[in-house]
């Protein structure tokens, strides 16, 4: 890793409400920058903050990016989500329920979600945090809050991470 990159790491907070600007947009995540397919990582690094999880940043990244393929052109694997999210010692069930595994959320609890984004050919993972009666508030995801008929509208939700306390 180079200055830069450890310069940008450096710079982050959290949580990352946005990919497309400040230091995230210009980590790079493979050959890529955070702009493109920087949300794998962003998911996840959210997730643990949202957890109270300390971590380095360049750490999920390098976790991640075990065998990427394609020098990261798709960006995160779904099957790395999980036994990173477990490496910072965090118990997490995989689910391709989405809508029953979100209605079991209870308020303050956290997952990680990969949906494709409707009209567009990109998948996206994102964090969120059950508010209760419902409703979520998400990070680098839109809208920044609702409940799941407002991310429906958005996604086409494929897979979900419990975080389960």
């Amino acid at each position: 890793m180079d200055n830069v990159q450890k310069s940008l790491l450096s710079s982050l907070s959290f949580p990352v409400p946005d990919q497309q600007s400040g230091a995230a947009a210009k980590v790079l995540f493979g050959k890529y920058p955070g702009s493109r397919n920087g949300c794998g990582w962003i998911a996840v690094c959210n997730a643990l903050w949202l957890c109270g999880v300390p971590f380095e940043t360049g750490n999920v990244i390098d976790a991640l990016s075990k065998r990427l393929p394609f020098g990261g052109r798709f960006g995160a694997m779904p099957w790395r989500v999980a036994p990173v999210l477990r490496s910072f010692g965090l118990r997490v069930s995989a689910s391709a329920r989405v809508k029953r595994g979100l209605a079991s959320l209870q308020k303050g609890e956290t997952a990680v979600v990969l949906g494709k984004n409707k009209g567009a050919p990109e998948w996206h993972y994102f964090a969120l945090r059950a508010l209760g009666g419902g409703s979520f508030e998400l990070f680098n995801a839109g809208p920044g809050r609702g409940a799941y008929a407002d991310l429906r509208k958005l996604y086409r939700m494929f897979r979900l991470w419990r975080i389960e306390k």
